[in-house]
């Protein structure tokens, strides 16, 4: 008997989908739809005139640094990023990039993913521009392409199965902010600081519950009564917090 749900009954990532992502090699359905609703999201936090136009900052979706197969065979199988331009003198400036924000696919992240070494160079070379970088990493079966990030597949002392970081070259160091997060967590809120001293609260758990409800399917490939797929790679404390969340879900309205 199978138990599902048309609202995403845990706070924050969704476990039984994100490790459905993994073990079926979906995923591509979820993080562009995401993009799209995170631009849509960042364009409503931007200051406006009296007419509701933007005046200093617009978001739009590019292709990502990121691609979904690799070697690419079809280049529409390239994934979509956010980024964040300045309007001057009434004019979007899109040579200026003030930030670009990732979600990441499997195929992109180390140790098993393909395309990890071509992923590596091109946010490397991103951020040798001084575009800082937003990296959102629901997967927790890879590890970050952030040598420095503890693997929560590996168990590593410090690990989360989530984590958004900012990245941002000031001079010749790299610096690296992470926010980690466990299942049944709400994904956190980001400050970003933006020219002319705007700053940006990015609430990237309203995206991502905004996202679910995009294609029924989500709700359909989330089924409390069984657990996730790859159980076994989820953290004692986190399978437990799992099974509290399919407990809870026998006492929820479909």
């Amino acid at each position: 008997m199978s138990l599902y749900s048309s609202q995403n009954l845990y706070r924050g990532v969704n476990a039984h989908l994100h490790s459905y992502f993994q073990a079926h090699g979906k995923g591509r359905g979820f993080n562009n739809p995401f993009i799209t609703y995170l631009c849509e999201y960042l364009d409503q936090q931007f200051p406006r005139d009296v007419r509701g136009l933007a005046t200093h900052y617009v978001s739009e979706s590019v292709t990502s640094l990121q691609v979904y197969e690799f070697p690419v065979r079809d280049p529409d199988l390239y994934l979509v990023a956010a980024i964040i331009l300045p309007i001057e003198n009434g004019r979007i400036v899109d040579a200026k990039r003030l930030l670009q924000i990732e979600i990441l696919f499997p195929t992109n992240k180390p140790p098993t993913g393909a395309a990890h070494e071509q992923y590596r160079l091109r946010r490397n070379q991103l951020l040798l521009t001084g575009i800082p970088l937003i990296e959102i990493d629901l997967m927790h079966e890879t590890d970050s392409p952030i040598a420095t990030i503890p693997s929560y597949a590996r168990n590593e002392p410090g690990a989360y199965p989530y984590r958004i970081t900012i990245t941002e070259q000031i001079g010749t160091k790299t610096q690296t902010i992470p926010y980690g997060f466990h299942v049944d967590e709400y994904i956190p809120t980001i400050e970003v600081l933006l020219q002319n001293d705007f700053l940006l609260k990015i609430d990237f758990e309203a995206v991502y519950q905004r996202t679910f409800h995009f294609l029924k399917v989500f709700s359909i490939w989330s089924d409390y009564a069984q657990l996730p797929d790859n159980f076994n790679t989820y953290s004692p404390a986190d399978q437990e917090r799992i099974k509290q969340v399919m407990e809870r879900a026998k006492n929820v309205e479909v």
